[in-house]
Formats: structure tokens, C-alpha cells, sequence
């Protein structure tokens, strides 16, 4: 009997001791939108001619005068990379036959530089005008930098959720909290991962007028898991 009474204690103590000193698991949210700060602009080149030199010189002078247009817009020649480079023979089909329509000589160009409105509005305008007319995409994104910038900020907010609703919590039950036992970051609950890069959107360059695009803000989140000690 006596030894049935002393195991009754011992539970009713271990129990009370959990109760003094429990735990409370919170999952902390932070959003925010942010807009870009840099551009990527890609630049499509091609050209069809009967011999494969021919191909290849007409497309040299055709990057030739892009470079030249985006250099007078004020960008280093360096700064426009190479991305793709193509010559392949240009076949037709006819009534199930291949016939042979000379070479076609390709080349993707990328050019990335820091967002402002009015600078792409007027390179937009000056590929407009150019004798290239290549077609081009233009993407906006986040640069290294920023990224970590908005993820440290990000992650500060949804530790701060984490606090305060355990805090609400915590209050609710007589309690409070007194520390942390654990954090888990990214696993807690599936969750969307940041978008860095906006909608693409492709451009064919022909007479017009642009007077600058808006970048479309970047909507990132982050989330927390972190095990509270309440006492």
C-alpha cells in the first residue's frame, strides 16, 4: 500500500513540475513586396543567307550595331555577354521533301544592369530605333545584396510573430514565457519559397515609344518554428 501511495506522489509531482515548466510550439509569418532593383535584358539575333560565311558576317554586323546602340546608351561593352552562339543548316519541307534554304546564324545576348525607369525607357526607345531590331526580353530581380538584406529583415518580423504569439498564449494559460528550447527554419509547415524573378515579359522592337516600364513588386515570406519554454 505504501508503496502504491508513494508512486501516486511521485507522478503527481513529475506532472506538476511539467506544468510549472511546459513548452508552447508557434509558427512566425513575415511578408513583405519589394521592388526590384536590378534589370536583365536578353537580346535574340538572327540571320538566314545562301552560304554559311554569309550568315555568320551578317550577323557579326548585326550584333555589331546593337552593341554600338546600347555602348551610346552609355553601357561598357563588357557588360554585354554572350550567351548563345548557332550556325546550322536552314532547311524547308515541301510536299515531304527537304530542300536546302542555305545556313541560319543565331546569337543571344544579355545585358544586366541596376533598375531605374528612365534608363530602361530609353533603351527601350533606342532598340526601337536601332537597324538590329532584335527581339528582346526584359525581367526584373532582386540582387544579392538585397536578397539578403530582405531575408535578414524577413526573418527578424517572423521571429518577432513567433514571440508575440506565444507571449498571447502563454498569458492565456496563467503562464509566461521564460526562453527558447528550439527554432526550425523551413520545415515546420510547407510553405511557398521567395520569388526572386518577376513575369518576363518579351518585347519585339519596332517603331514606338516607350517611355519606361514599372517593375512589378516581388512578394517574399518566411516562417519560423520555435519551441518556447513558459513557466
Amino acid at each position: 500500500m505504501k508503496k502504491i501511495l508513494f508512486t501516486l506522489i511521485a507522478l503527481l509531482t513529475f506532472s506538476f513540475s511539467q506544468a510549472q515548466n511546459g513548452t508552447i510550439i508557434v509558427s512566425g509569418y513575415a511578408d513583405m513586396e519589394v521592388i526590384p532593383d536590378k534589370v536583365k535584358t536578353s537580346f535574340s539575333l538572327e540571320q538566314i543567307a545562301a552560304s554559311y560565311e554569309n550568315a555568320v558576317n551578317q550577323l557579326n554586323e548585326q550584333t555589331k550595331t546593337l552593341s554600338r546602340t546600347l555602348i551610346r546608351q552609355g553601357f561598357a561593352e563588357e557588360d554585354i555577354k554572350t550567351l548563345y552562339f548557332n550556325v546550322r543548316p536552314n532547311y524547308e519541307y515541301k510536299e515531304g521533301k527537304r530542300i536546302d534554304k542555305g545556313f541560319r546564324a543565331s546569337q543571344n545576348l544579355e545585358l544586366v544592369f541596376n533598375y531605374e525607369k528612365t534608363k530602361l525607357g530609353d533603351l527601350i526607345k533606342s532598340i526601337a530605333s536601332s537597324d538590329a531590331t532584335p527581339n528582346f526580353n526584359i525581367s526584373f530581380f532582386l540582387s544579392d545584396d538585397l536578397k539578403a538584406s530582405m531575408k535578414e529583415t524577413l526573418l527578424t518580423a517572423a521571429v518577432e510573430d513567433a514571440r508575440k504569439t506565444g507571449d498571447i498564449l502563454a498569458k492565456a494559460a496563467g503562464s509566461q514565457i521564460s526562453g527558447f528550447k528550439e527554432i526550425t527554419y523551413g520545415v515546420a509547415q510547407p510553405m511557398p519559397a521567395p520569388r526572386y524573378q518577376a513575369d518576363m515579359m518579351m518585347v519585339k522592337a519596332e517603331s514606338a515609344d516607350f517611355a519606361g516600364m514599372e517593375a512589378k513588386a516581388i512578394k517574399l515570406s518566411e516562417q519560423v518554428s520555435i519551441v518556447w519554454s513558459v513557466e
